[in-house]
């Protein structure tokens, strides 16, 4: 009788059935129901933008993401789909290390076009993640952008954009 309670009382709904939210709140509610929405939606788009990216920038390229979740999850997705190194300021994540100077090309992912300006002199939205069921802005709502020429070396910069935001 309790196994009966419990499977009737869990909320198993097929995704389809889930409707998006439009808060972050309300997506933290939905995550910690169903489980992680959009990770490999970001993961998958992340890694298009990656592989479309000329060979020779590929060789040196890293990828920042802009809120630690979205590199907490790239990382996890790393190996599956083939992506660079993944790098983020936000919070704890940005205490893992700075992008190497090498890194010529930067795929960033979210973050909006002035704040990605001022570590870049060459910035271009080269695809965009709207995971249905995503956060918004986190895995919905999302820019990726081809960032180069980095204005001031990663190792003298990545001190002054560590956030914990």
């Amino acid at each position: 009788m309790s196994a009966a309670l419990l499977v009737y009382s869990l909320p198993l709904r097929a995704e389809t059935e889930i409707e998006p939210v439009d808060t972050q709140a309300k997506a933290g509610l939905e995550i910690a129901v169903y489980g992680r929405f959009g990770w490999s939606e970001l993961a998958a788009q992340t890694s298009a933008a990656y592989q479309a990216l000329p060979k020779p920038e590929r060789a040196s390229a890293v990828v920042i993401a802009d809120s630690y979740w979205q590199a907490a999850a790239l990382d996890v997705y790393r190996a599956e789909y083939g992506l660079p190194a993944v790098y983020s300021p936000n919070r704890g994540f940005g205490y893992f290390g700075a992008p190497p100077d090498t890194a010529s090309t930067v795929l960033w992912v979210g973050g909006a076009e002035p704040d990605v300006r001022e570590s870049c002199a060459e910035v271009t939205p080269v695809g965009r993640v709207d995971a249905r069921l995503g956060f918004p802005g986190v895995t919905r709502h999302v820019t990726l952008w081809r960032c180069a020429q980095p204005r001031t070396p990663w190792s003298r910069v990545w001190p002054d954009m560590l956030r914990l935001n």
